[in-house]
C-alpha cells in the first residue's frame, strides 16, 4: 500500500486496503491491525512521510540441547579405514 501510494497510485493503494480488509473479514473474521489502518489513514490524508517501523523484541537464539554424541569411530568400516590409511 505504501509503495503504491508513494508512487502516486493512491486509488490502487486504497483498493488494496479494501480488498485486504474484505479477505481478513471473510477468511478469518478479523479486522486489519492498527498498523494497516494507520497506513490507510496516511493514504487518505495524502501523507507521504515514512511510516515508523514497528519495534519488536528480538527472539533469543535457542541453544541446541540434543546434539548427537561425537563419533568415536566408524563401526564396521575397518577394511575401508585400512585402505584409506594405506593411501596416506
Amino acid at each position: 500500500m505504501l509503495a503504491l501510494h508513494r508512487s502516486g497510485r493512491s486509488a490502487e493503494a486504497l483498493d488494496r486496503f479494501h480488498h485486504t480488509r474484505g479477505r481478513l473479514a471473510h477468511d478469518l473474521g478479523i479486522d486489519p491491525r492498527p498498523a494497516l489502518r494507520d497506513i490507510q489513514t496516511a493514504v487518505l490524508r495524502q501523507d507521504t512521510s515514512p511510516a515508523p517501523m514497528p519495534t519488536t523484541a528480538a527472539m533469543p537464539c535457542a541453544v541446541p540441547a540434543q546434539l548427537p554424541l561425537a563419533v568415536a569411530g566408524f563401526t564396521g568400516r575397518d577394511s575401508e579405514l585400512a585402505q584409506l590409511s594405506a593411501y596416506i
